[in-house]
């Protein structure tokens, strides 16, 4: 699918100078999580902020600011598969506001945290949210009418397509003729039948739990444990190579999220990250 156009909104150098002081203080939101001492204000209050103006401050400093800014928002949103999958992200409670997180991340062209933030938007909010915004401390958060009709569009393929297509690993290859498909298979129908028992409740697990409603939360870790408990379990070779094409299959799509998007890929998104939270670091590394 081809991505959104990406809006560019508050460029005049004191909408965007107030805009950054802003953004520097609700920028503990994410810090909150981890004490308690940081007091962030509403990420409400970031809507109106491009259109704020403010005295004139040395440039040099404005870039700190915004550096550390970007920074902290930075820490919500993962650019690596290992760090969306660790226990600590998907457990996060930082994410309130999605859409919130969403607007911030298209008004700052902060591109390494939009594939992210948007998947997190379709996980956390219905069609009817997307239409017509959220509530947040009185007053209503929503996106743009381009931006409304990207998330439909990316709810529509991350529950649909993406989401069935993660489970493809546990029915396929499947036996045939009493013919194991995995090689080294020691339980033959056995385990062709396990898997596709497994298949078929895993994929019911949409319509009755929300929280494996999403592509990357279908199927867990946990759930490989879990196997035996729920149907026959099977031989450690099919378990092994379950495993990896599971495996394959997240990184998979993973690695789709940028150009669904309409971005470059990963690599080039953290770069991106790196320049805008810490240019300096960026130059030494580029002259190596």
């Amino acid at each position: 699918m081809e991505g959104r156009k990406h809006r560019d909104v508050g460029k005049s150098t004191s909408s965007r100078l107030a805009y950054d002081i802003l953004l520097f203080r609700i920028s503990g939101d994410n810090l909150a999580v981890h004490s308690s001492i940081f007091q962030p204000l509403s990420i409400a209050h970031l809507v109106p902020c491009p259109l704020c103006s403010t005295s004139y401050e040395p440039q040099v400093r404005r870039q700190d600011l915004r550096g550390r800014a970007l920074g902290h928002l930075s820490e919500g949103p993962p650019t690596s598969l290992s760090d969306f999958l660790s226990p600590r992200n998907l457990k996060s409670s930082s994410w309130a506001n999605p859409s919130g997180k969403y607007n911030i991340a298209i008004i700052l062209s902060a591109e390494w945290m939009i594939p992210v933030t948007l998947y997190r938007l379709c996980q956390h909010m219905n069609e009817t949210e997307i239409l017509d915004g959220i509530n947040v401390q009185g007053r209503t958060v929503r996106l743009d009418r381009r931006d409304q009709i990207f998330a439909l569009k990316a709810v529509t393929f991350l529950r649909g397509d993406a989401r069935s297509e993660m489970l493809e690993f546990l029915c396929t290859p499947f036996e045939i003729y009493n013919t194991p498909q995995i090689s080294g298979c020691r339980n033959g129908a056995i385990c062709s039948f396990s898997r596709l028992q497994m298949h078929a409740i895993a994929d019911g697990w949409r319509r009755t739990d929300r929280g494996h409603h999403m592509p990357f939360t279908i199927w867990t870790s946990d759930d490989f444990d879990d196997f035996g408990k729920k149907v026959k379990i099977v031989c450690s070779m099919c378990l092994a190579a379950m495993k990896k094409a599971h495996m394959r299959a997240l990184q998979q799509l993973w690695d789709q999220l940028p150009g669904f998007c309409g971005l470059s890929g990963w690599t080039d998104l953290r770069q991106k990250k790196l320049e805008a939270v810490n240019p300096i670091k960026a130059k030494m590394l580029a002259s190596l």
